[in-house]
């Protein structure tokens, strides 16, 4: 009698084949056997046959209706294929079952968010994130824990959480261990810089974990501000940076001034003191912190209907559907070529003028040139060789905006941008940091 276990392992060494061979081979003589038809509805996704997973997640699910991580798995297939409604039954049902499932928090926060419930998205996001990283919830073997954020970092944001719990030290040095968890960092960091691959990354070490398990990636604090009101500030439309590349399209503004001076300060100290910066990026000097993964500002819900007042030609139909920021190095190139999968990006800078040593090349560079509406983003946005071919021949028109803080760049999410070459001064609280707001229309 074949064991599942063997499928399994076929389907984890990459042998599609052998564990699909092997799944039919259980069910022939075990029908009901509903790991066999999980594995299966993973090799057909892999494969690209939608229509078989979907059948055989289904087929799973109806022979073992307890297991939630059925269908999480089956969420996900829907939110890949835009069909939130299909998702949410499957994610409730898995929450009542698993209430602790950061992943089934993490699916239904996402299917709200793409009906356009921001409000029930942003609930879950933070039960997500509260779940996943919190201090208490820590496997004190890292064996057991297969989570990469925990067990795994880059130099530069080992350097970034060192700064960061000193600078928390200095604003609250009554409050937490702050002063405590950078000295651990300090200490283990040149031992670590010895192992680090070539984009600066490395494995910590069991010691190592031991010692950061309990704070490092983890939502140890968050900036917290009342319901800031009004957020937009007294918007002034810059239309002389931007000389004919519109060329009468209006699909580019630029606007100074685009937080109040309240919600400006409030966003400001949100990025300087919540330990959100989870993600460091492959072979550069920043750090990103995501809407569904603890990047929650005050801003968040409100910001869409006061654009919607105030810009109504360009937001009246559209809804806040993606929020992060980067957080950057005193030096670098930053986020290169790409577009963004929605109808309207907003680019925002919140680091003070003065932190700034090159205003007139440490912004934005936009390229007169879109990517195709029927194309794939992930073959683009992951082929910078091609993208490069495709703005080439526009480097003359290309659009470099200056960087000035509090200043907003709207334009149609498919052009193509590129953070242009920056120079801050040294210090934590002088970091470059961008904050990004995607709206989409509903599915």
């Amino acid at each position: 009698m074949t064991n599942i276990n063997a499928a399994i392992s076929s389907f984890q060494k990459g042998d599609l084949d052998s564990a699909e061979f092997l799944c039919f081979e259980i069910l022939n003589t075990d029908s009901r056997s509903h790991g066999a038809y999980f594995i299966l509805a993973l090799i057909s996704k892999q494969r690209g046959f939608d229509v078989e997973a979907e059948k055989y997640y289904l087929s799973a699910i109806d022979i073992a209706p307890q297991s939630a991580n059925y269908r999480i798995a089956l969420s996900a297939h829907f939110l890949e294929r835009d069909n939130p409604g299909s998702a949410l039954p499957h994610l409730e049902h898995a929450i009542s079952l698993d209430p602790l499932s950061f992943a089934a928090h993490t699916n239904i926060g996402t299917a709200y968010k793409k009906i356009g419930d921001l409000k029930s998205a942003v609930i879950h996001f933070e039960k997500s994130c509260k779940i996943r990283r919190s201090s208490k919830n820590v496997d004190s073997n890292m064996r057991e824990n297969p989570d990469l954020t925990f067990h795994q970092s880059r130099i530069a944001k080992i350097e970034h959480d060192i700064e960061q719990f000193d600078f928390l030290n200095r604003v609250y040095p009554d409050k937490k261990n702050f002063r405590s968890y950078a000295e651990i960092l300090r200490n283990i960091l040149p031992d670590f810089s010895k192992r680090t691959d070539s984009h600066g990354s490395a494995v910590f070490t069991e010691s190592e974990y031991n010692n950061i398990s309990h704070f490092y990636n983890r939502l140890m604090w968050r900036y917290s501000d009342d319901k800031v009101s009004p957020i937009l500030g007294d918007h002034q439309v810059n239309r002389g940076i931007l000389g004919s590349f519109n060329n009468d399209t209006d699909e580019v503004l630029i606007i100074d001034n685009f937080l109040s001076e309240r919600a400006l300060a409030s966003i400001r100290n949100y990025c300087l003191e919540s330990t959100v910066w989870f993600d460091s990026k492959n072979d550069s000097a920043y750090l990103g912190a995501y809407m569904h993964d603890g990047f929650i500002p005050s801003i968040t819900l409100g910001i869409g209907d006061e654009l919607s007042k105030k810009w109504p030609q360009f937001f009246s139909d559209l809804t806040l559907t993606q929020l992060w920021a980067f957080k950057y190095d005193q030096e670098g190139h930053g986020t290169g070529l790409h577009a963004d999968d929605a109808s309207i990006n907003i680019n925002l800078w919140i680091t003070p003028d003065e932190c700034c040593l090159d205003p007139e090349n440490s912004g934005l560079t936009l390229y007169p040139v879109s990517i195709p509406e029927d194309a794939e983003f992930s073959e683009y946005n992951n082929d910078q060789n091609g993208l490069r071919e495709l703005v080439s021949k526009e480097e003359e028109n290309r659009l470099k905006i200056p960087y000035r803080c509090n200043r907003a760049l709207i334009f149609r999410s498919r052009i193509i941008h590129q953070t242009s070459p920056y120079r801050f001064r040294a210090g934590y609280q002088n970091r470059r940091v961008n904050i990004t707001l995607l709206f989409e229309k509903m599915v």
